[in-house]
């Protein structure tokens, strides 16, 4: 089977690259694994965790109550799911991960200024792509 070729161009030039966007890191991206855990290992219910949804390319974040905590196995549970209802509400404290789909896209965050203003700026749950692009999301 013949591989398709794009057409030459008028006047025998090259193709080029598109230009790349410039991304700002996303706000989450801010805290390292560590600081995440330190500060989820000290949440007490009624404390607010940020709960950050990545799907189709898009980033969002739902402002969450924590509800319970269980630090015999390490988990805690808030009062609302990810966008999209993605996992469920219940996140172990040494990763921020969902316990019901901890490969999945749905993570809990540390509340920080940064977080609280991007929170007011766009409000909670923007998947908007166009907001998207201008965030480097860190997945760790």
């Amino acid at each position: 089977m013949p591989k398709f070729k794009l057409p030459p161009l008028p006047g025998g030039g090259k193709r080029a690259n598109p230009p790349q966007l410039e991304q700002t890191p996303a706000p989450c991206s801010l805290q390292t694994p560590a600081y995440r855990e330190e500060h989820l290992r000290a949440l007490l219910p009624g404390d607010q965790v940020v709960i950050r949804t990545t799907q189709g390319g898009m980033l969002g974040y739902t402002l969450a109550n924590v509800e319970w905590v269980n630090t015999k196995n390490g988990r805690f549970g808030v009062d609302k799911t990810g966008l999209l209802a993605s996992g469920g509400n219940s996140f172990y404290m040494k990763s921020g991960k969902n316990t019901f789909a901890p490969t999945g896209q749905t993570r809990a965050f540390a509340l920080t200024d940064e977080l609280r203003k991007f929170i007011s700026e766009y409000g909670e749950n923007p998947l908007s792509p166009s907001i998207s692009l201008k965030y480097k999301v860190r997945f760790d």
